[in-house]
């Protein structure tokens, strides 16, 4: 068990709400734990916890009084850090015996498969005491994987990894009913994120290549077997065509773009149409182009989220060759965030760069 700690004192519901919903949509985040009480004895981890009311919720005239439960015990190897070692049930038996006091007074049944409430003893975690007693807020995203290449029936050569484009939606910041683009979509990796993220999410993708490459009735299938929200939107043919904006403006009836997620397919986009711009730049002259005949592309306060890749030594902040200039950016009314590198192997990187519309 790898994991971090955070002081939650003075920590209210709504925190603590965020931090469960935050949890709920991690790609890289198993699980989170409230912890409720730290010492040497089951019975003291029960006394603990009654004194702070810790788990009020689940007694009688509690809103959880009869919600199911179940208490897990789990003992960590502190010498081999990463371990987990499952626990003998006789330990945990020991644990509920030692605990009765306190669980006697929850209204629920015990359910060992799929409880409501899930109680957690783990025991090495601290040098302090034997055990910490927790409660499971939420589990990260368990079904990743659903969006994994090899599980879909549409399928490019260079597929985003399910980590990589979860990841993009979050920084994204998706909300519910946010309206979100990929320009460069091939086989609509961004867009699945998208879905599996926040469901409510209204996608629309654009890609130039022909049906024999990217397939728009596989890629529906992809969406409707993981009983996804269809995107509002696929479109055949070139971003950088206005007709084209415009189609994936009215897929949203004719509303603005909350978040623009994308991977531009750079090597194979430059053997098709040598000497023209990198993909971002192109993009930003879109959006500039939109901004000035009054159809905006991006809301203000909406994000771009994309990768680029870094073509030398140097860092792309040394060159700027491949994003928007400040020209550019200023006439798109957007502004730089944050810039994240990513190596791909020994020689080989790219850049995660995050835009954000100001104005």
């Amino acid at each position: 068990m790898q994991f971090v700690t955070s002081d939650d004192r003075g920590m209210n519901s709504s925190l603590s709400d965020l931090l469960t919903e935050a949890t709920k949509r991690s790609a890289h985040v198993r699980s989170t734990f409230k912890v409720i009480s730290e010492s040497d004895s089951f019975k003291e981890l029960a006394e603990i916890a009654q004194q702070s009311n810790s788990f009020a919720d689940m007694e009688e005239g509690g809103v959880s009084y009869l919600a199911s439960w179940c208490v897990r015990v789990r003992q960590l190897d502190r010498t081999r850090f990463g371990k987990t070692l499952r626990s003998p049930l006789s330990r945990e038996r020991e644990a509920t015996a030692g605990m009765t006091n306190l669980l006697q007074k929850f209204g629920g049944k015990v359910n060992l498969r799929n409880p409501d409430e899930m109680i957690y003893i783990f025991e090495g975690l601290t040098a302090r005491k034997k055990f910490v007693l927790c409660r499971k807020l939420a589990d990260g995203l368990e079904n990743m994987s659903s969006i994994a290449p090899t599980t879909r029936k549409c399928v490019t050569s260079t597929p985003l990894r399910p980590s990589v484009a979860v990841s993009m939606a979050n920084i994204a910041k998706l909300q519910k009913n946010f309206n979100v683009l990929d320009p460069y979509a091939g086989s609509c990796s961004t867009l699945l994120a998208a879905a599996l993220v926040e469901p409510t999410c209204k996608t629309v993708g654009i890609e130039r290549a022909h049906g024999g490459i990217v397939s728009f009735m596989k890629i529906q299938e992809d969406f409707a077997v993981r009983n996804f929200t269809s995107p509002s939107g696929l479109i055949r043919g070139d971003s950088r065509d206005i007709a084209v904006r415009n189609k994936a403006i009215e897929a949203i009836s004719g509303e603005e773009f909350d978040a623009i997620l994308t991977d531009p397919p750079y090597g194979i986009r430059e053997k098709v149409d040598e000497g023209c711009p990198p993909p971002l730049v192109e993009l930003f002259q879109s959006i500039i182009e939109d901004r000035e005949r009054g159809k905006r592309l991006l809301r203000v306060g909406g994000r771009i989220i994309a990768f680029c890749p870094n073509r030398g030594e140097d860092d792309l902040m040394d060159k700027q060759s491949e994003l928007p200039s400040k020209e550019q950016m200023d006439r798109a009314g957007i502004k730089l965030v944050a810039m994240m590198k990513q190596p791909m192997n020994e020689s080989l990187s790219r850049f995660l760069v995050v835009f954000e519309c100001i104005k």
